[in-house]
């Protein structure tokens, strides 16, 4: 049985880190092999169901643990037992993080192929993430606070008869790292003669996918708070509402081509009358998911989880938890396996906090 293992047992990485492990083989009966060769690979792909896909290459090492090649009759004897063979490699610099979705994924793998001559191929592959670091400390915008008003004329919605609905909105800044919560302040005014149903905030992701043919793009819902009813010609006033941010990548996809992820904060209300799961998109809240939080919040929050060593050398920032995806697992099959073999892959994002109603369930 071939397989790997990551001296990281959380298997996440930043660019330029070194990943390193081990090609494992148990043995049960005394076999002879020619070869086990090593290959390490990030690829971004785009899938495209009506034209080929588009694919980039971020990196793509190989290198031989043990080759034969050219000697007649030279295979090396593995005896019974479990043999292990260390393997190390440090990370490009400007690659993308990790990344999954439906159509088009960033990818990391290690696969190990051994070759036993007359008794074929066998192979293994193991998945890790990569994060990508961005600092919001260098994004300008990210610290500064954001207020947004919008009215709703009634006449122009199908379901709004008469006068409208006007809201206003505001966050304390427009930076935030996975693990944070997104404090909101709101207003929203029902002028109409029927009520709201509920009024909600949603955090959507935002992928753009760069085909030949044009951009298209998909969106995902992140996270969302959900508030009740506004009777008619009253208000609802939402006072510093906690909208928490899950492990999701960071915003851009940096030295990505083929994929863009932003994120924007939605505030929507529903009408009875409307279908449901519709709603009316009253504002809509650009917003930076990064790695490395606004220092300024990083002093003033208390980290739930041991914090480690620095996320950055040279810095005094604690290393970040890393936690499954929001989105995910994903099924990847394993085109060198047999029988093409599903495998279970969820990128682990730097997340900066663990949710307290979390750990509760695990208490209770």
């Amino acid at each position: 049985m071939l397989y790997i293992t990551f001296n990281d047992q959380r298997k996440t990485f930043f660019p330029q880190q070194e990943v390193n492990g081990f090609i494992n083989l148990n043995v049960t009966s005394e076999i002879r092999i020619s070869s086990i060769i090593i290959c390490l690979s990030g690829v971004g792909v785009l899938q495209n169901n009506d034209k080929d896909n588009k694919h980039e290459t971020y990196f793509d090492k190989v290198a031989y643990i043990f080759n034969s090649e050219g000697m007649d009759d030279v295979k090396k004897h593995m005896n019974v037992g479990k043999h292990s063979f260390p393997f190390k490699f440090v990370l490009p610099q400007n690659i993308p993080a990790s990344f999954e979705s439906p159509n088009g994924f960033v990818r990391y793998s290690v696969t190990a192929y051994m070759d036993k001559g007359d008794c074929g191929l066998q192979s293994a592959v193991a998945f890790f993430t990569v994060n990508d670091i961005l600092d919001l400390n260098e994004i300008p915008k990210c610290r500064k606070p954001r207020t947004y008003w919008a009215q709703q004329d009634g006449r122009r919605l199908f379901c709004f008869k008469c006068r409208s609905i006007s809201a206003v909105l505001n966050i304390p800044r427009r930076g935030f790292v996975s693990g944070e919560k997104i404090l909101i302040n709101a207003e929203i005014n029902n002028l109409r003669s029927k009520p709201i149903s509920y009024v909600k905030a949603t955090l959507v992701q935002v992928i753009k996918y760069n085909h030949k043919t044009g951009h298209r793009k998909i969106k995902r819902i992140v996270a969302e708070v959900l508030r009740g009813s506004v009777m008619p010609y009253e208000s609802q006033v939402w006072k510093e509402e906690p909208l928490h941010i899950p492990p999701v990548a960071a915003s851009k996809l940096v030295h990505c081509s083929l994929m863009d992820i932003r994120y924007i904060l939605y505030l929507q209300v529903c009408s009875p009358k409307m279908a449901t799961g519709k709603t009316i998109k009253l504002l809509k809240v650009p917003v930076i998911i990064g790695t490395v939080p606004l220092r300024q919040q990083q002093q003033q929050q208390e980290l739930e989880e041991d914090k480690g060593g620095p996320l950055l050398s040279g810095t005094s920032l604690p290393a970040p938890i890393s936690e499954p995806c929001v989105f995910g697992p994903y099924s990847i099959t394993d085109v060198y396996g047999q029988d093409g073999v599903q495998i279970t892959f969820t990128p682990l994002y730097a997340t900066y906090s663990v949710r307290r109603d979390r750990v509760l369930e695990l208490d209770n």
